[in-house]
């Protein structure tokens, strides 16, 4: 769903208080784009500029001049070159621009929004084991829960959310659900910002999957989001991700509206 002109604002919310929520390691500003590197981390927002703001009168400096910064500031890093695009992007032909300078597309995103009192209802079902929520500095058990993964990328995700985690805004909250003996079988964390809720990291074992465990995480969530005068919840899932998709439909969750990236250096360097 695209940003009429009317909603543009709220968009525009999204993008910033999402970006808050998975802060990267290195920042530059670079008149009004955000330039984001985290090389220890493998999550492509954290790794790519937001260019949501774009000041056209900053040191009069060519739009092909900020462009050729933003690659400079990437490749120092070893990293692709990325931006994000959504519907909020400044200036409003950027996307056509890097289109035309050999940027390619990458992982179309959807992202969707619930009333908290929605998801609340939609997810309050018996799971098959205990939900239990943590504070965003106590987050051992995540780290434990990694070194379980049979799949090396998603131990790598895992652990570096652990990293987020620990340097996370106080108003985040982790959450997994725990089955006897099976241990941790589903985890995500949220954070809370300016009346929303953000999800994020929902992962659920492959064993554990169909069971309830990951309505369980929204539901904790929900219940959080409206415990702290929080209406509204948001989350990113990949476009073609459809048991996600189906799971956040179940949950009240609709799509507000889409971004992708455009990325350069993708077979040279890693991403």
């Amino acid at each position: 769903m695209k940003a009429t002109a009317r909603g543009g604002g709220e968009v525009r919310l999204l993008e910033e208080i999402a970006a808050n929520a998975v802060a990267p390691s290195v920042v530059q500003l670079l008149d009004g784009w955000l330039l984001r590197a985290t090389p220890d981390a493998p999550f492509r927002r954290s790794n790519a500029v937001l260019p949501i703001r774009f000041d056209r009168g900053a040191l009069d400096r060519a739009l092909d001049e900020r462009l050729a910064l933003v690659e400079d500031f990437y490749r120092r890093h070893g990293l692709p070159v990325r931006y994000q695009i959504s519907p909020a992007v400044e200036p409003q032909d950027l996307d056509a621009v890097l289109a035309a300078r050999g940027y390619v597309v990458e992982a179309p995103v959807v992202v969707q929004v619930a009333r908290a009192e929605d998801v609340a209802a939609r997810t309050r079902r018996d799971v098959p084991g205990s939900v239990r929520t943590t504070p965003p500095d106590d987050a051992s058990w995540l780290d434990a829960h990694a070194e379980e993964q049979d799949d090396p990328r998603q131990r790598a995700r895992l652990l570096a959310y652990g990293r987020l985690l620990r340097r996370a805004s106080p108003r985040s909250v982790a959450a997994r659900v725990e089955v006897g003996g099976a241990g941790t079988v589903a985890v995500g964390f949220a954070v809370l910002e300016r009346g929303w809720c953000g999800v994020f990291g929902m992962a659920t074992r492959p064993d554990a999957r169909r069971t309830g465990a990951a309505s369980a995480i929204l539901h904790a969530f929900a219940a959080t989001a409206l415990a702290a005068g929080s209406p509204s919840m948001y989350l990113q899932v990949e476009a073609d991700n459809d048991p996600a998709l189906r799971l956040y439909a179940a949950a009240g969750f609709g799509t507000r509206y889409g971004y992708h990236y455009r990325s350069l250096d993708l077979l040279s360097r890693q991403g």
